[in-house]
This record gives structure tokens, C-alpha cells and sequence, in this order.
């Protein structure tokens, strides 16, 4: 074996973990060129969550045993698994402990659609399932829009007396993230199901598992095509369906959840325009999701080393690559290409006038931030900061950001030493190890342990927003791409009032069981 040091010392984690991670990746490497990309996931991810070589990295030069190494690290790997260290791995936010807090506070519906799902799994009864799936061929989004539609899929799944189950293959299962806590709803998805499926075509196109489209119709015949869907679904025998949407429209999805809370309110309901998840999405994720062992304990380290503690601190999420009309100007003319030729995703670059636009936009972001938030001027408030792109982040977290009425700039925390873009499920789907997407999860999972999230175009700090029930939110920059001035309208507690519309079958307005919500008269009753 060949001993590699590392250049950096323990002392400083922003400096050591620059260097553990190029050496993990230099193992990972090494693994997938010699055709062991299953060790190199397990491996890779353990080192990278754990943290478990830290001065020095053990490299495997040509004379080394493939099969003498390969053995001792799958068997470091059983033993280290077999061995869960509790402190290192456990999140006040997400768990086991706080599935049944989060399901007390769901209608009863889906309280009982969870308790009988248990039940089949408990006894092993005969189940029939609706799939959401995500094939290669499919356009399913990022992270977020994915689940977005979530609460939809429950209510169609209790109606058709049907369990659900989630089926991802691009770029991986959603199980490299999350993974059922004890206790809650198993969302997993029965082996016999992966016989079935090609994942290599779209969802569409299956040949052995029969698909339903909802949602592809306008929105004046919503109700009656999503109910001929049912009727539809319950007519099948199958044991699987897979259940879809076109498309990831966020008006399609918007229209589909009021269905979910249609029926989870007594009177009004929550509005949930634009990307906005449901109110009770965090309740929903913390009973059917914890991150998965590795991806826990790398939340943890980052909490502990930015002393961030749950409900103490406020994050704010700027989506920089996000293709506004003004970002897509801006990129255009820095390539000097036309609007047409333009890929956004890939054009982005923090310098010139794209930097000045982006600064501007989080500096509102911040003081969106300071309002949902006001601290004494002497008072140093913990805010935490993501966004796509790290060449941002970075920026921030060096200058820091002035707030009128504060003499000294406001820094704020996040991860460090991470350069280029954080990687999107979708459009960065070739070419990358499960283990490059956790940042993603990881500010997800964090946004979703704050206080306040302040957030703007897209769905994803929307979604960071939705884990802490919209509580204590902001939108700082709405679809148009400009900065939006605060305090706004654009978050207030709108109430919409339930009609027959929102109701699926025979449904009524009211009733045991349902929520109640006192808000706003919404000036655009749906």
C-alpha cells in the first residue's frame, strides 16, 4: 500500500475537509476503473460521511491485491455498519422520534392510510401499489419537484386503497438519500416490482407494468379527468400501477395538491401557488423519510462545526442558475451568443455583470432575511446560506453582507472550500457518484431544521421552507428574476375556501377529522 499524507493539518475543518475529499475521491476513482463501482459507493461514502481517515489516506498501488484490499474494506464497511454510533448519527430533526408527533398532526385520512400501510407490511399481506416512478427516458426534475406532488399521490393511493411506493433510477434510488424511519410509512418499493421494469425506457413505455397519466388536461375539466383516473385505477387488478404526470409544471402539480387539501380541511385551506410545497409536507417527509445513516452523520458534522442548532438559526437560499429571462440576457451577452443558443445551467458565471446581478439579489435576499428575523443591533444572528452556485456562497461567507442600522457586516455560515455549482438530479444526471449529490440533500435537510427559510424562484428553498411548515418564510426574488423589495405579500396566510371542486368521488365539504385554517381571503379563489 502506498501512504498518502495529507498537506493540511486537523486544526482547521475548512482545510481539512478540502483535502479528505480529494483523497476520497482518488479512492473512488481507483475502485471504479477497476470495475468495482458497488465497493466504491459503499467505501466512498462511508469516508466521506465518517470522516474516518483523516491525516493520511491508504492508496492501493499496482503491486497491491485487488482481492486482498477489496475483502478488507468490504469487511471494515460490515463491521462499522453493524456498529452504529447513535450520537454521531442522530438529527433532532428528522428520525424515528419524530414520526409520531408528525402524524398526530395530519388529517385522519392519512393517519389511517399510514397505519394500514404498516399493518400489510407487518403481517406481509397481499398489497397492490401505485409507483412513482423515475425512469432514464422520464423528465422528472430536480430533488424537489419530484416530491412535490407527494401529498397528491397519498390521497390517490388511500382512494384506490392502494399503497405507494417510490421507484427512482435516475441518476439513482432515492434510498442512496433517504430511507424509511422506524415506525413510519415504508415507501419502498417490493423486489418483485425491479423484475418488472425497464428502466432504461420511460415511464410510459413499460411493457410489463401498465401506467395512468393525471393531470394532463386544462384546467376546467381538472376534477373529472383526475376522477376518471381513479376509476380507472380502481377497474386494475395489477399489483403495480405507475402513476405520473406529464410533466413537472408547477401549475399541474399546484392543481392536483388542492385535491390533498381539499380533502385534509374543514372550511379553508392554505394556498399554495408558484412552487410551494403543502403546509404539512414537513410533517409528511418526517413520517416517511430520514437521511440514510452516512448522509445523517454528515449533517450532523456540518451542524456541529457551524454551531447551528435546530430553530436557532435562518437560511437563506438563492438560486443563481435558476433561467430567469434577466440571467439569461446577462449570460448571453457575456458569450456574446443569442438567448436561443444559451444553456443556462451551464453559462452561469459569478464575475462581471452576472456577479453584480447575483450580489444584488442576495444582498435583498439578507434583508428579507433581517425582517422576517429582527435582532437587536448588537445581536449577531447565525444565518446559514446555500445556493447552486458555490462561487456565490463562498463570496458571502468572505465579505459577509451589510444590513442597514448594523455597523458591521453580517457573515454568514455555510460549507466551505466548495467551488463550481451544486449538482442538479436532473441535468446533472451522467457521470456522477451518488455521493457528489449529498450537499444537495444535505441544505435541504438543514433549511428544513431552521427557523425561517428566505427563498426564491424554484422549488427547492421552497421545498427548505415547506419542511418547517411555511411557517416563517420569504420570497425574495419571484418568477420574473428581479429582487423582490420586503416585507411582501407574496407568503402571507391566503385561505382558500373549499368547493365541490377541490373534492374528489363523493367527498364532502367538512367533516371529523379534517384540519382547521383561519388565514387571509384569498383575492384568487380557485
Amino acid at each position: 500500500m502506498i501512504r498518502k499524507e495529507t498537506d493540511e493539518t486537523m486544526s482547521s475543518p475548512s482545510s481539512s475537509s478540502t483535502s479528505f475529499r480529494y483523497h476520497a475521491e482518488r479512492v473512488f476513482s481507483w475502485l471504479e476503473e477497476n470495475g468495482l463501482t458497488n465497493t466504491a459507493n459503499a467505501l466512498t461514502d462511508e469516508l466521506m460521511a465518517e470522516k474516518q481517515i483523516h491525516q493520511t489516506v491508504l492508496i492501493p498501488d499496482n503491486n497491491t491485491s485487488l482481492q486482498k484490499f477489496t475483502t478488507n474494506s468490504t469487511k471494515s464497511l460490515h463491521q462499522r455498519s453493524t456498529t452504529r454510533d447513535n450520537t454521531d448519527a442522530f438529527l433532532t430533526m428528522y428520525g424515528a422520534h419524530r414520526v409520531q408527533p408528525s402524524l398526530e398532526k395530519l388529517p385522519s385520512w392519512l393517519q389511517d392510510y399510514v397505519s394500514k400501510h404498516r399493518l400489510d407490511k407487518m403481517y406481509k399481506n397481499s398489497e397492490k401499489y401505485i409507483v412513482l416512478t423515475c425512469l432514464q427516458r422520464d423528465r422528472c426534475g430536480g430533488f424537489s419537484d419530484r416530491l412535490r406532488s407527494l401529498p397528491f399521490y397519498l390521497l390517490f393511493g388511500s382512494l384506490s386503497q392502494r399503497s405507494i411506493c417510490i421507484y427512482w433510477d435516475k441518476p439513482f434510488g432515492l434510498e442512496k438519500f433517504l430511507e424509511p424511519p422506524p415506525g413510519g410509512l415504508d415507501w419502498r418499493c417490493p423486489s418483485n416490482f425491479r423484475e418488472l421494469v425497464n428502466p432504461k425506457i420511460s415511464s410510459r413505455q413499460q411493457r410489463n407494468v401498465r401506467n395512468i397519466i393525471v393531470g394532463n388536461c386544462d384546467k376546467a375539466k381538472y376534477k373529472k379527468c383526475t376522477e376518471d383516473g381513479l376509476k380507472k385505477l380502481r377497474e386494475i387488478d395489477d399489483q403495480f400501477i405507475i402513476v405520473h404526470t406529464k410533466d413537472q409544471a408547477f401549475d399541474k402539480i399546484n392543481l392536483l395538491n388542492t385535491f390533498f387539501l381539499g380533502h385534509s380541511y374543514k372550511k379553508n385551506f392554505p394556498d399554495s401557488g408558484g412552487w410551494t410545497h403543502v403546509n404539512l409536507i414537513g410533517d409528511i417527509f418526517r413520517v416517511m423519510f430520514q437521511p440514510v445513516e452516512s448522509l445523517s452523520r454528515r449533517v450532523n458534522t456540518t451542524m456541529k462545526i457551524l454551531g447551528l442548532k435546530e430553530k436557532e438559526y435562518t437560511s437563506v437560499h438563492v438560486r443563481a442558475r435558476y433561467p430567469t429571462t434577466i440571467i439569461g440576457n446577462i449570460a448571453a451577452r457575456q458569450l456574446n451568443i443569442s438567448f436561443r443558443e444559451l444553456d443556462i445551467e451551464k453559462s452561469i458565471r459569478f464575475e462581471g455583470r452576472m456577479k453584480d446581478h447575483l450580489i444584488a439579489v442576495t444582498n435583498n435576499a439578507f434583508y428579507c432575511d433581517s425582517i422576517l428575523n429582527p435582532l437587536p443591533a448588537n445581536t449577531t444572528p447565525t444565518i446559514y446560506i446555500c445556493s447552486d452556485d458555490n462561487e456565490l456562497v463562498n463570496h458571502f461567507v468572505t465579505h459577509g453582507v451589510h444590513i442597514s442600522g448594523r455597523q458591521t457586516p453580517i457573515i454568514p455560515v455555510a460549507h466551505q472550500n466548495k467551488t463550481g455549482k451544486l449538482l442538479h438530479l436532473e441535468k446533472d444526471a451522467d457521470d456522477h457518484a451518488h455521493l457528489h449529490f449529498f450537499p444537495l440533500v444535505e441544505d435541504l435537510l438543514i433549511m428544513g431544521g431552521g427557523k425561517c427559510v428566505t427563498h426564491g424562484v424554484g422549488s427547492f428553498g421552497a421545498f427548505g421552507a415547506g419542511l418547517i411548515g411555511n411557517e416563517c418564510r420569504a420570497l425574495h426574488r419571484p418568477f420574473n428574476g428581479r429582487p423582490e423589495k420586503c416585507p411582501n405579500d407574496r407568503v402571507d396566510r391566503w385561505a382558500v375556501n373549499i368547493t365541490v371542486n377541490h373534492l374528489l368521488v363523493d367527498e364532502k365539504i367538512g367533516g371529523e377529522g379534517k384540519l382547521n385554517f383561519e388565514g387571509i381571503p384569498s383575492p384568487w379563489q380557485r
